[in-house]
């Protein structure tokens, strides 16, 4: 039976197969110095316990405890991002957190496939120690199931369902799929918004930018606390720009969701792309300097650390 293949609601340029090979080719003409391999941030043990608090563990990784319930995002503690380990992008920082290190964990939010985004060696690992419940986007679950886990919840885009006592709801972004040659596009891929009463908590994923943001935010209506923005792989811009966030994107996404309080991710763990770890933090605080956007409002995590997010008023203020 024929696979359904899923599309971008905005960005439908693709550079496909041509596109990758001219980005190959110009990095073999200008390579890009990798840094050398760093120590582990220093560990956040400290911070994880933390009601209502959101831990940067690394790349796309956080682990959120609302009111009690432990959610990771997009969780990868293996050394390399690829189908076999020893091949491919090799971290360049270590996992502020030790995944032994880890409270219980409830549910795994996955945004997309990628091997930076769906580790299965990490997620293999968390069924083992904590048997939680995994919500995944539509074409993802039997690759899950593998596992032997039946707590299993495909997403399709502006689905809504409960998860230990927490509404979910999967919501679009700009990417595209794919874990090897003849997959591409055949799951789907998208952002995550958590209820916590009121309010809203958002997992944007992997993801260019686009209108779909803003679309978002009426979507949802009531305000956004806090979210989760990439930030980094976003060079070359000409094949890049479609499905992953520069730094100034990030700001405006930002400032279209009405977040609250953002804070930065995907960026300095993995290198994916041609942009540096110290290009995007230069560029990203040129960014918020453009649009005087403080580092209380839009953080960048530097090590392990630990972030609580204020209860806000559909207008914006602070309780």
């Amino acid at each position: 039976m024929k696979r359904r293949k899923f599309s971008n609601r905005h960005n439908k340029q693709s550079h496909g197969l041509s596109g990758l090979l001219k980005w190959q080719y110009q990095k073999f003409l200008r390579p890009i110095e990798k840094p050398s391999h760093e120590e582990p941030f220093k560990e956040a043990q400290d911070y994880i316990n933390r009601v209502n608090s959101a831990t940067f563990v690394n790349h796309s990784t956080f682990i959120l405890n609302i009111n009690g319930t432990i959610i990771l995002t997009d969780p990868i503690w293996s050394e390399y991002c690829s189908p076999i380990q020893g091949f491919g992008p090799k971290r360049i920082q270590g996992p502020g957190i030790k995944l032994d290190s880890l409270p219980k964990v409830d549910i795994v939010l996955i945004s997309h496939n990628h091997y930076d985004h769906l580790d299965y060696e990490t997620l293999s690992k968390l069924k083992r120690l904590f048997d939680p419940h995994f919500c995944v986007p539509l074409g993802d679950g039997e690759l899950l199931k593998k596992m032997g886990t039946q707590k299993v919840t495909e997403f399709d885009w502006w689905q809504e369902e409960v998860k230990c006592g927490l509404p979910l709801t999967f919501l679009p972004a700009e990417h595209f799929s794919g874990r090897a040659l003849f997959d591409q596009n055949q799951s789907l891929w998208g952002s995550w918004a958590i209820r916590d009463a009121d309010q809203f908590l958002y997992f944007a994923g992997d993801t260019g930018y686009s209108k779909h943001f803003s679309e978002i935010r009426n979507f949802l209506k009531d305000p956004i606390s806090l979210s989760l923005l990439p930030i980094g792989a976003y060079l070359p811009r000409w094949f890049m720009k479609p499905v992953h966030m520069s730094p100034q994107d990030a700001c405006q996404a930002h400032l279209d969701l009405g977040s609250h309080k953002s804070i930065a991710m995907h960026f300095g763990t993995f290198l994916l792309a041609d942009d540096r770890p110290d290009e995007v933090i230069e560029d990203f605080q040129k960014a918020k300097d453009y649009f005087q956007i403080s580092e209380e409002e839009f953080s960048l995590p530097t090590g392990a650390k630990s972030f609580a997010w204020n209860r806000v008023h559909a207008s914006g203020a602070s309780q």
